[in-house]
Protein backbone atom coordinates (compact mmCIF):
# COMPACT_ATOMS: atom_id res chain seq x y z
CA UNK A 1 0.00 0.00 0.00
CA UNK A 2 3.31 2.03 0.95
CA UNK A 3 3.83 2.93 -2.79
CA UNK A 4 0.56 3.17 -4.41
CA UNK A 5 -0.77 5.87 -6.34
CA UNK A 6 -3.87 7.88 -4.85
CA UNK A 7 -7.20 6.64 -5.91
CA UNK A 8 -8.76 9.49 -5.58
CA UNK A 9 -8.09 13.57 -6.21
CA UNK A 10 -9.92 14.80 -3.15
CA UNK A 11 -9.73 12.65 0.28
CA UNK A 12 -11.19 15.11 2.57
CA UNK A 13 -13.67 17.10 0.68
CA UNK A 14 -14.31 19.67 3.51
CA UNK A 15 -10.39 20.60 4.08
CA UNK A 16 -9.19 20.62 0.56
CA UNK A 17 -11.97 22.30 -0.71
CA UNK A 18 -11.56 25.07 2.18
CA UNK A 19 -7.58 25.73 0.81
CA UNK A 20 -8.78 25.45 -2.77
CA UNK A 21 -11.46 28.40 -1.61
CA UNK A 22 -8.77 30.44 0.35
CA UNK A 23 -6.31 30.32 -2.40
CA UNK A 24 -9.50 31.73 -5.11
CA UNK A 25 -9.74 34.69 -2.23
CA UNK A 26 -5.62 34.98 -2.16
CA UNK A 27 -5.46 35.57 -5.77
CA UNK A 28 -8.74 37.80 -6.19
CA UNK A 29 -6.86 39.81 -3.29
CA UNK A 30 -3.44 39.99 -5.64
CA UNK A 31 -5.49 40.61 -9.23
CA UNK A 32 -7.63 43.36 -7.34
CA UNK A 33 -4.10 44.88 -5.97
CA UNK A 34 -1.95 44.50 -9.25
CA UNK A 35 -5.01 46.72 -10.78
CA UNK A 36 -5.47 49.37 -8.06
CA UNK A 37 -1.01 49.83 -8.05
CA UNK A 38 -0.94 49.79 -11.76
CA UNK A 39 -4.15 52.11 -12.78
CA UNK A 40 -2.10 54.35 -9.55
CA UNK A 41 1.02 54.19 -11.58
CA UNK A 42 -0.73 54.84 -15.25
CA UNK A 43 -2.39 57.98 -13.33
CA UNK A 44 0.51 59.42 -11.36
CA UNK A 45 2.82 58.97 -14.67
CA UNK A 46 0.55 61.99 -16.27
CA UNK A 47 -2.42 62.82 -14.77
CA UNK A 48 -3.43 64.78 -17.40
CA UNK A 49 -4.17 61.84 -20.02
CA UNK A 50 -7.63 60.87 -21.30
CA UNK A 51 -9.42 58.54 -19.58
CA UNK A 52 -9.18 56.08 -22.88
CA UNK A 53 -5.48 56.65 -23.00
CA UNK A 54 -5.24 55.35 -19.53
CA UNK A 55 -7.66 52.46 -19.66
CA UNK A 56 -5.44 51.48 -23.35
CA UNK A 57 -2.00 52.04 -20.52
CA UNK A 58 -3.23 50.10 -17.74
CA UNK A 59 -4.08 47.08 -20.38
CA UNK A 60 -0.51 47.19 -21.79
CA UNK A 61 0.50 47.83 -17.82
CA UNK A 62 -1.88 45.17 -15.98
CA UNK A 63 -3.04 42.44 -18.97
CA UNK A 64 0.00 40.31 -19.26
CA UNK A 65 -0.62 39.95 -15.57
CA UNK A 66 -3.90 39.20 -15.16
CA UNK A 67 -3.88 36.95 -17.87
CA UNK A 68 -1.13 34.89 -16.69
CA UNK A 69 -2.80 34.80 -13.39
CA UNK A 70 -5.87 33.34 -14.77
CA UNK A 71 -3.75 30.80 -16.65
CA UNK A 72 -1.68 29.79 -13.64
CA UNK A 73 -4.46 29.59 -10.56
CA UNK A 74 -6.20 26.35 -12.13
CA UNK A 75 -2.60 24.93 -11.98
CA UNK A 76 -1.60 26.46 -8.06
CA UNK A 77 -5.11 25.29 -6.77
CA UNK A 78 -4.98 21.61 -8.67
CA UNK A 79 -1.18 21.54 -7.01
CA UNK A 80 -2.09 22.52 -3.83
CA UNK A 81 -5.28 19.95 -3.54
CA UNK A 82 -2.59 17.04 -4.96
CA UNK A 83 0.52 18.50 -2.25
CA UNK A 84 -2.34 18.66 0.73
CA UNK A 85 -3.03 14.44 0.01
CA UNK A 86 0.32 14.16 1.83
CA UNK A 87 -1.02 15.35 5.13
CA UNK A 88 -5.26 14.76 5.10
CA UNK A 89 -4.58 11.00 4.01
CA UNK A 90 -2.52 10.14 6.60
CA UNK A 91 -5.29 11.86 9.18
CA UNK A 92 -7.68 9.88 7.87
CA UNK A 93 -5.85 7.19 8.34
CA UNK A 94 -4.77 7.96 11.87
CA UNK A 95 -8.63 8.04 12.46
CA UNK A 96 -10.04 5.24 11.17
CA UNK A 97 -7.19 3.28 12.91
CA UNK A 98 -8.30 5.22 16.17
CA UNK A 99 -12.11 4.44 15.71
CA UNK A 100 -10.87 1.02 15.11
CA UNK A 101 -9.18 0.33 18.51
CA UNK A 102 -11.70 -0.29 20.26
CA UNK A 103 -13.87 -2.60 18.28
CA UNK A 104 -10.86 -5.12 16.74
CA UNK A 105 -8.48 -7.30 18.22
CA UNK A 106 -5.71 -7.17 15.64
CA UNK A 107 -5.13 -3.96 13.25
CA UNK A 108 -2.54 -4.03 11.25
CA UNK A 109 0.10 -1.83 11.92
CA UNK A 110 -0.14 1.61 10.11
CA UNK A 111 1.57 2.12 6.94
CA UNK A 112 2.19 6.08 5.59
CA UNK A 113 3.78 6.58 1.38
CA UNK A 114 7.53 7.38 1.69
CA UNK A 115 6.47 11.18 0.77
CA UNK A 116 3.98 11.57 3.22
CA UNK A 117 3.80 13.81 6.10
CA UNK A 118 3.20 12.15 10.05
CA UNK A 119 5.70 9.40 9.66
CA UNK A 120 6.58 9.90 13.11
CA UNK A 121 3.41 9.70 14.14
CA UNK A 122 2.41 6.97 12.35
CA UNK A 123 5.12 5.08 14.07
CA UNK A 124 3.53 6.47 17.48
CA UNK A 125 0.36 4.90 16.36
CA UNK A 126 1.78 1.65 15.49
CA UNK A 127 3.90 1.51 19.07
CA UNK A 128 0.53 2.60 20.63
CA UNK A 129 -0.99 -0.49 18.85
CA UNK A 130 1.48 -2.77 20.34
CA UNK A 131 0.74 -1.76 23.61
CA UNK A 132 -2.80 -2.16 23.28
CA UNK A 133 -2.55 -5.57 22.20
CA UNK A 134 -0.31 -6.65 24.79
CA UNK A 135 -2.73 -4.70 27.63
CA UNK A 136 -5.34 -6.90 26.40
CA UNK A 137 -6.80 -9.60 27.86
CA UNK A 138 -7.23 -12.92 25.61
CA UNK A 139 -11.26 -13.58 26.16
CA UNK A 140 -12.82 -10.45 25.96
CA UNK A 141 -16.00 -8.65 24.63
CA UNK A 142 -15.62 -5.65 23.28
CA UNK A 143 -18.84 -2.81 22.75
CA UNK A 144 -19.64 -1.40 19.25
CA UNK A 145 -19.91 2.07 19.12
CA UNK A 146 -23.96 1.36 18.86
CA UNK A 147 -23.16 -0.01 22.24
CA UNK A 148 -23.47 -3.57 21.24
CA UNK A 149 -21.14 -6.55 23.16
CA UNK A 150 -19.71 -8.95 20.68
CA UNK A 151 -17.29 -11.67 21.29
CA UNK A 152 -13.63 -10.38 20.48
CA UNK A 153 -11.95 -12.43 17.59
Amino acid sequence: MSREKRRRFVVDKKLQWALARRLILYWFLFVAGTCIYSLLLVYLADPLTSLQEMKSQLMRCAGPIALSSVVLIPVVIRDSIKFSQRFVGPILRFQRVIQRVGIDRDIAPLKIRPRDFWKECSQDINAMLVRVAELRPADTKTETPSGELVEAS
